[in-house]
């Protein structure tokens, strides 16, 4: 049984772990040797490496493609630390021409101050409730405490470990990445993420101002998620004003119910979930909380004028937040909000149970 005081020990060192994983500190460089030649040496069987510092993921990802294309690995290690201080001597120069570069990309972060949550269910019962492991792993689990809380991301490659900088600003909300008008994580070398609500976004979204965006930015995002932070910025006003919306059918839940056919599957957000056996569910049938949840749900069926062509789409309460709106587009040929939730769902009836 767990005592009041190891809940708030739980809680405490929660909140520690946390502050590892979103610090923003500058690392200081003259303590990780230590523990990278143990990682080294331990755990990949290779000799102790040289540790490059790197201002961000990805300047991290610019060096090791210039070492890649120089066959640095054929060169004797004379030239090898020339290669090196070449590049190190010219790298800031050079980085912020790729900082804007879409098709930047960088794989192999195995690890980084993220990954205190990995440890952190085996170094709380080592701190707190006596619990001893054996030698190597006491000290193994030590070694990642003291790094994790001094690194950033970690790249491993044979001679050389890259640790980049933590980021100069990470922005939330609640637990989210989140920032409506700038990046949500941005490095020292001016490399950012571009989040809102925890949906990775394309900068140029962020960076406009909400009267500036257009049907054309709207439709140019596939990505559903995107589109409903879109959405979520410029306001269903101004969406209404940019593709000239009409409404063709307006119709509360429960009023939707009564008039339709129902059957017994499950629609989870974008996901449905149907039995083996499906049967038709009697509107009486629903539970009281189903029927208390679609009184504060409105669907709505709109047309659309868009770029060249009409369209229509489906407005809808969110079925968790009723506060959320979400409009996605459905068939042309759907005349009402029972056609439009029918092409959304890939059935021919209404789904019993929302969540």
């Amino acid at each position: 049984m767990i005592t009041e005081e190891q809940k708030k020990q739980i809680e405490q060192f929660s909140d520690h772990c946390l502050k590892i994983g979103l610090s923003t500190e500058p690392i200081d460089k003259s303590k990780n040797q230590e523990y990278i030649d143990y990682i080294y040496k331990e755990f990949l069987n290779l000799d102790a490496p040289y540790i490059w510092y790197c201002d961000s993921p990805l300047q991290y990802n610019f060096i090791i493609n210039i070492i890649n294309n120089s066959n640095y690995y054929e060169l004797n290690d004379d030239v090898r630390q020339e290669v090196m201080s070449k590049i190190s001597d010219n790298i800031d120069e050079n980085i912020k021409k790729y900082i804007h570069k879409e098709d930047s990309i960088f794989h192999n972060i195995y690890w980084s101050n993220l990954d205190i949550y990995s440890i952190s269910f085996y170094l709380f019962p080592r701190l707190f409730l006596g619990e001893d492991y054996n030698e190597k792993n006491n000290k193994s689990l030590d070694i990642f405490y003291k790094l994790f809380q001094n690194c950033g991301c970690l790249f491993f490659h044979k001679d050389i470990c890259f640790i980049t900088e933590r980021p100069l600003q990470i922005n939330r909300k609640d637990t989210r990445l989140h920032n409506e008008n700038g990046p949500s994580v941005s490095y020292k070398d001016g490399y950012s993420l571009w989040h809102m609500n925890g949906v990775a976004m394309p900068k140029d979204i962020i960076l406009k101002d909400a009267k500036d965006i257009t049907i054309e930015d709207y439709l140019n995002n596939n990505n559903v998620e995107v589109r409903q932070e879109i959405l979520n910025k410029i306001g269903l006003e101004r969406f209404a004003e940019i593709c000239n919306q009409k409404s063709l059918e307006k119709i509360n839940g429960l009023k939707l119910y009564s008039k339709y056919s129902i059957t017994n599957y499950h629609q989870h957000g974008d996901v449905t979930l149907s039995p083996k056996n499906k049967k038709e569910v009697c509107f009486d049938n629903l539970s009281d909380s189903m029927k208390d949840r679609l009184q504060n749900i409105d669907y709505e069926l709109l047309g659309l004028d868009l770029v060249n062509c009409k369209s229509k789409a489906l407005k809808m309460s969110n079925a968790s937040h009723t506060n959320e709106v979400h409009i996605e587009f459905v068939n042309d040929n759907c005349q009402n909000v029972f056609n439009a939730i029918k092409f959304r769902n890939e059935q021919d009836s209404l789904p019993y149970e929302l969540s």
